[in-house]
């Protein structure tokens, strides 16, 4: 029911042409069958979404394993539907143009994903980082850097 209430979508569904072939999807990315519960329960959207299995193989790649995916899941239901393209790739290359390493940019999307997944969102970020002086990013001047500590205090 829980389920239901978090993507209505769902109940429009045909279980042969769309549910099947995309539970099916994820058991061949290699997810175990109490992942795929995981993933489906944080994330419902995953069984409406069409090109899902570059989304998951993007997300699994940088963050490293089905683990860290699926509690990035749980703290953003929307981080899967989120385009790459427009809104994740570009706030990850801010925070690598802000001197943020891999391993750091990975802690922020687990702790915060949802910081990764809206447009602007990492610019608003460094915006309130220049306005109580903890500046560093390029944004606020060439060759600077935020300090990681201070960027995941205001994400």
């Amino acid at each position: 029911m829980k389920l239901m209430q978090r993507e209505p979508r769902l109940l429009h569904a045909n279980v042969e042409t769309i549910l099947k072939p995309r539970m099916r999807s994820l058991q061949d990315m290699g997810f175990s069958d109490t992942e795929i519960v995981q993933l489906v329960s944080s994330c419902p959207n995953v069984l409406n979404l069409r090109d899902v299995q570059s989304r998951i193989n993007f997300w699994r790649s940088f963050l490293g394993s089905n683990e860290r995916l699926i509690k990035a899941c749980r703290r953003n239901m929307i981080l899967l539907a989120s385009s790459l393209a427009r809104k994740i790739e570009p706030n990850i290359s801010l925070l690598r143009e802000c001197g943020f390493n891999e391993q750091q940019i990975v802690q922020m999307m687990v702790a915060q994903p949802i910081s990764g997944s809206y447009n602007g969102a990492i610019k608003e970020l460094f915006t309130t980082a220049e306005a109580i002086d903890v500046t560093g990013c390029p944004i606020s001047g060439p060759g600077e850097r935020v300090q990681p500590g201070a960027a995941q205090t205001l994400a």
